[in-house]
């Protein structure tokens, strides 16, 4: 009924994509159920092959429910498949990163991407280092390390980067971030973030509370502001450069009625890519903006400083209580 309703009200096919962990899909049964109800993509939370990893980060599956998730996938059916991993975990080298690359890379998946471990102050990660009961994440030129690590290995054995943290065989890829900056993203359920363009709002965090208001017709939406085209702008900008590592001039025109030099190029963000443009982290000409490989370190900086300042601080704001009058963001 969902999806029949999606498909009415939006004149569109919707396409099932879910993310699942491991233990979840280890059962070959049950995985074949999946793909033949309309699943169609899969992300798969791996995030390690090692098992040390693994007990780091508190997941409950093994390398080899890993393994065979990927192959019950595959067998079923699925037509596109990614994988997640983690780098940047306590104890982590960059030899075991690098192994963790070269066993991704002999996996039958179609995408493989890559996360640093964020550790904000809300999680039990966090508590544990700050007690020493784990050691503290890798320094930061083994960040630097790990992240071109990806680009030198992953390419190599067939898989193309697609945005600064995806790595795909083919164009396709698992999109996330990009609706969640440059809409349009209508989300449903409790602690669901959504973005229509020029709207952003954030459902409450608390079950009885979003239920409760589900139950009196009323939109569980504890928090929401309204967006400037100019911000949009920028937001489009900045997911299409720092994530998708290029930027067209002429798609910017044809989603925003104008020249991308004349609305964007005088503002502060403006002149913050003219800047990259003398340190070499970004390349310009006629048609487009490219990330250069230099500036590849660059835009992971900018990426995870936005996701630790933004979501990760509305994420934290909004779970205090379930409708707080005021939350402020950098």
């Amino acid at each position: 009924m969902l999806l029949e309703s999606i498909s009415e009200l939006f004149n569109t096919e919707p396409k099932i994509a879910i993310e699942a962990n491991p233990e979840d899909l280890r059962d070959e049964a049950k995985t074949f159920d999946l793909i033949d109800s309309g699943v169609n993509e899969v992300s798969l939370g791996v995030q390690s092959f090692n098992p040390k990893m693994l007990k780091i980060l508190g997941r409950r599956h093994s390398v080899n429910d890993s393994l065979v998730a990927i192959e019950n996938l595959r067998n079923a059916g699925c037509k596109y498949i990614n994988i997640d991993l983690m780098y940047m975990i306590p104890t982590q080298t960059i030899k075991d990163w690098v192994l963790d690359l070269e066993k991704a890379s002999q996996q039958e998946v179609d995408e493989i991407t890559c996360y640093p471990t964020l550790i904000t102050p809300y999680t039990i990660g966090y508590k544990l280092i700050r007690e020493g009961k784990i050691p503290p994440q890798p320094d930061s030129e083994t960040f630097k390390e790990m992240i071109y690590a990806c680009e030198n290995i992953l390419p190599s054995k067939g898989f193309k980067g697609v945005e600064i943290y995806g790595y795909s065989r083919s164009q396709w890829k698992y999109i996330t971030v990009n609706y969640e900056m440059e809409g349009p993203l209508i989300s449903v359920g409790c602690g669901a973030t959504g973005f229509t363009g020029g709207f952003e709002y954030q459902n409450t965090c608390f079950i009885e509370e979003y239920f409760n208001s589900i139950l009196q017709n009323k939109l569980p939406i504890a928090g929401a502001r309204n967006v400037t085209e100019k911000e949009r702008a920028i937001r489009y900008t900045v997911t299409r450069l720092f994530i998708c590592r290029a930027l067209s001039k002429r798609e910017f025109k044809l989603k925003f009625k104008k020249e991308f030099d004349e609305y964007v190029g005088n503002t502060v963000f403006g002149k913050f890519l003219k800047i990259l443009k003398i340190t070499r982290d970004i390349e310009e000409s006629v048609e487009e903006i490219t990330l250069t490989r230099k500036g590849l370190l660059m835009a992971h900086k900018v990426c995870w400083a936005f996701v630790l300042n933004v979501p990760c601080r509305m994420a934290e704001e909004y779970s205090k209580t379930p409708w707080p009058l005021k939350v402020v963001i950098p």
